[in-house]
């Protein structure tokens, strides 16, 4: 919670739904529609209200005050103030629970999943999380090597993860890559992987909490050899070639026990 207290302020900015994304929770939740929805660290509730813009009815549960003082209300979405360890419903209270790009962040990931499967009462249980082990083939990591050091560990691979939510849900969990798109909305780590330019942003870093935890003296070096190689053409001569494809396999991955 302290982090996001941290970087809370102008998250909701560069921190915005993407309609792939929406889709993508949609199809593997498969509620019908006014299914309610626990959305367990929802942060600014770009989910929760693009969901609820789908006609489902949506609990926002987040810690950080910081985060919930940027949300747009909607008549569909629920905010209450909690832990992913202690969700502050009722058993069943729900239809499913979600949690995107969020699960690294919780202090006990097996009573995170065990709090979603009591509140969902036995529906089903989406994650949207990634596999730092990919980040190293991403040009990103020659400007800003440090942003990836201890993400190892603070997000568990993502076989260990499927395996986790099996056995905390008692459901089947299931893998689907998710390639980024070049002109993902939601600006999150690798999302400006065709597009350098976006991490010259100090708006957009401070969004992405594995830039505002980093050595900010590195990031900001980091940063300046970026702007002159993609001033002189050298990131071009090296990196251009990224440009040719539309999508960007960056180790990013929805699991969902159902």
């Amino acid at each position: 919670m302290a982090l996001y207290d941290r970087i809370g302020q102008g998250y909701s900015r560069t921190r915005r739904a993407d309609p792939r994304i929406v889709e993508q929770i949609i199809g593997l939740l498969s509620l019908p529609v006014g299914g309610r929805i626990v959305d367990v660290g929802a942060g600014t509730g770009n989910y929760s209200n693009a969901l609820a813009a789908a006609d489902y009815s949506v609990v926002a549960v987040e810690p950080s005050a910081a985060m919930r003082i940027q949300t747009v209300a909607h008549p569909s979405v629920i905010w209450r103030a909690g832990f992913a360890e202690a969700l502050p419903l009722n058993d069943g209270e729900v239809n499913a629970a979600i949690c995107i790009l969020a699960f690294h962040h919780f202090s006990d990931h097996r009573q995170a999943l065990r709090e979603m499967r009591r509140a969902s009462g036995g529906g089903p249980v989406l994650l949207l999380t990634f596999e730092p082990r990919n980040l190293a083939r991403l040009w990103l990591d020659d400007y800003f090597p440090d942003i990836g050091q201890g993400d190892e560990e603070l997000f568990p691979a993502i076989e260990s993860v499927a395996a986790m939510m099996e056995e905390e849900t008692g459901l089947s969990a299931t893998i689907k890559p998710f390639p980024l798109p070049f002109d993902l909305q939601d600006l999150f780590l690798a999302a400006g992987w065709a597009r350098p330019e976006l991490y010259l942003d100090a708006q957009v870093r401070a969004g992405i909490s594995a830039f505002v935890v980093a050595d900010q003296a590195r990031i900001a070096e980091g940063a300046d050899r970026l702007k002159a190689d993609l001033a002189s053409g050298q990131w071009h001569r090296r990196y251009g070639h990224v440009l040719e494809h539309k999508t960007y396999e960056a180790g990013y991955r929805f699991l969902v026990a159902a």
